[in-house]
């Protein structure tokens, strides 16, 4: 192959030109490619020379299937987003019946408990008692300040 030849493309030549067999010279514009309403006159570009600009076939569609997909995927993640925070009732004050004030958390309601609740104390709105239900043993441990249990009540 000499260095002249193309690759693949035999009427193609260096000159931006093509080859052609009505008669015109070669390098003429008579036998130049035009693409479309654009003409290529001048034998600049990648149009000119027989190559296509951008993504095409099966690759298009993947990339548009991809991009689709992840839109899909932002979209349901929002949904469920917004979902998880209307059930949990986040607000900016606490969360449901949970609300933070400042002198720590205060419930409003009732609380189920599945293990051990641990707190420095316990109080009730004035005039509402506080109901302590326990389904087998409930006890509390009265503690000094080394952490030793000074009272316990079963």
């Amino acid at each position: 192959m000499g260095l002249g030849e193309s690759l693949g493309r035999p009427d193609w030549i260096p000159g931006g030109g093509t080859a052609t067999t009505s008669g015109a010279p070669l390098g003429s514009t008579a036998g130049q490619e035009t693409t479309g309403s654009r003409s290529c006159a001048g034998g600049q570009g990648p149009q000119c020379a027989g190559f296509r600009v951008g993504i095409y076939g099966w690759r298009k569609r993947c990339l548009y299937l991809l991009v689709l997909s992840l839109m899909v995927l932002v979209i349901v993640n929002l949904a469920l987003t917004l979902w998880l925070l209307k059930v949990m009732e986040f607000s900016s004050e606490g969360m449901g019946n949970l609300r933070i004030v400042a002198g720590g958390i205060q419930l409003n309601g009732q609380a189920m408990i599945l293990d051990t609740l641990v707190a420095s104390s316990i109080k009730s709105r004035r005039g509402q008692p506080i109901t302590i239900e326990s389904s087998r043993n409930f006890s509390v441990n009265a503690r000094d300040d080394q952490g030793r249990v000074v009272n316990r009540l079963f």
